[in-house]
């Protein structure tokens, strides 16, 4: 099929006789001009189709219902053209349907684009094939192997460089050089060993990027060359990987590199702050909170079926420690006052009464009292302690009675 010249077919369409310069006997056509009134036209008053024929073949046909036809004799549409179409300024339509190639831009300095829609997918394919828009389910993929190697999707910025297949880079100075990675944000990179890796976030320059090095993972991080977020590889189906802040090599289902800053910070509002539950430990088989801490920071350890008030560590089940150390707030907390010259002691007679009525030491809690209220350990010890001293006054008592009692019995000897 020969190229033809959209200008030259509608030229020619329009240098066309009359009706009547058809007609034997009608006026001739001048090919220098005419004057042509406002109800002169050039066509066929029926049904027929006006033809055009050039070097003896048609070159251009208008049928009855205005569509115009080159190198077709049945244009569908009002102007269908079968061949190459060449458009050296601006073309502009409402809708262009392409069987073929179609060419965008500066032919004959061979910059141009390529594209072709292919069906039965209504896909829009770009250059080779290497990019793709579907319309049908409205994607946008990467096909093959760009002119300049890159076989990914770039978006956002020429500097966005999909380089591995099934990558995307979106951004500005983004780089994916594993396959099916994607780096979304600014300066980031993929490194060409991360498989299915993901990046998010911003670096700090060209030179200076945020990369994800690892396989099956995400980093997140902004203004920095290391994550602060990141998300580790499972092991398959039904697994979950670890997550890291600070770190890439979470070592447990999450782990903090705190550095030189807070670890975990956990703030609570509202008026019920204080009953509010900031962290919990819960064992899934047994549905129980094994550790639990509350907002006005107490601690309860075991899972409790309540807390005593008053306390800022509850644990259910006991303590088992090599060492423990308690602290008092003053001196007057502790029993050295037992020694003072103004202490008044319990005589041991009055001891003795008050042992068999109570069945317990004066001062020391009951056991009904340590059933029901517990012990305060600083205190117990304080008790416990007085009570070693008032004894070391007894014993002091005693010895001074068995030696008046001594010197007596050797005087009467």
């Amino acid at each position: 099929m020969k190229k033809i010249s959209i200008k030259a077919a509608l030229l020619f369409i329009a240098m066309g006789l009359n009706y009547n310069a058809f007609s034997q006997g009608g006026p001739k056509w001048g090919l220098n001009g005419n004057s042509v009134g406002t109800s002169d036209f050039l066509g066929a008053t029926n049904n027929a189709p006006l033809i055009f024929v050039t070097n003896g073949s048609e070159a251009a046909r208008v049928l009855g219902n205005g569509n115009i036809g080159i190198g077709t004799t049945t244009p569908t549409e009002k102007l269908e053209v079968n061949g190459n179409i060449r458009a050296m300024g601006n073309l502009f339509a409402n809708s262009v349907n392409v069987t073929g190639p179609a060419f965008l831009g500066d032919v004959t300095a061979n910059r141009v684009i390529t594209f072709r829609i292919i069906a039965p997918n209504d896909e829009i394919h770009f250059g080779d094939s290497s990019v793709v828009i579907s319309t049908a389910n409205n994607t946008v993929y990467a096909s093959g192997v760009s002119t300049n190697g890159n076989n990914g999707l770039g978006l956002g910025s020429a500097s966005a460089i999909g380089k591995a297949q099934g990558s995307v880079a979106i951004g500005f100075v983004n780089q994916t050089d594993a396959s099916f990675s994607t780096a979304i944000g600014s300066f980031l990179q993929t490194g060409s060993s991360s498989f299915g890796s993901v990046v998010i976030g911003r670096g700090i320059s060209f030179g200076q990027r945020l990369t994800n090095n690892i396989s099956n993972s995400l980093c997140i991080g902004f203004n920095s060359d290391v994550p602060t977020f990141f998300v580790g590889p499972s092991g398959g189906i039904g697994q979950t990987g670890n997550v890291g802040i600070g770190t890439t090599s979470p070592g447990a289902k999450l782990t903090v590199n705190a550095a030189t800053s807070a670890g975990i910070q956990t703030i609570l509002s509202g008026n019920n702050a204080d009953l509010t539950k900031a962290f919990t430990v819960t064992n899934t088989f047994t549905n129980k909170e094994n550790f639990t801490v509350f907002g006005d920071g107490r601690v309860a350890i075991g899972a409790p079926l309540s807390l005593p008030a008053g306390y800022k560590l509850y644990v259910t089940g006991g303590i088992l420690t090599e060492r423990c150390r308690v602290a008092v707030d003053g001196t007057s907390d502790w029993a050295d006052y037992v020694f003072n010259t103004n202490y008044k002691l319990m005589s041991l007679e009055d001891l003795e009464t008050y042992v068999r009525k109570y069945k317990h030491l004066p001062g020391v809690p009951s056991a009904k009292e340590v059933v029901s209220q517990g012990v305060d350990v600083t205190k117990m010890f304080a008790i416990l302690l007085e009570k070693i001293e008032e004894n070391s006054l007894y014993i002091i008592e005693l010895k001074k009675e068995n030696e008046t009692l001594k010197k007596e019995i050797e005087k009467t000897k």
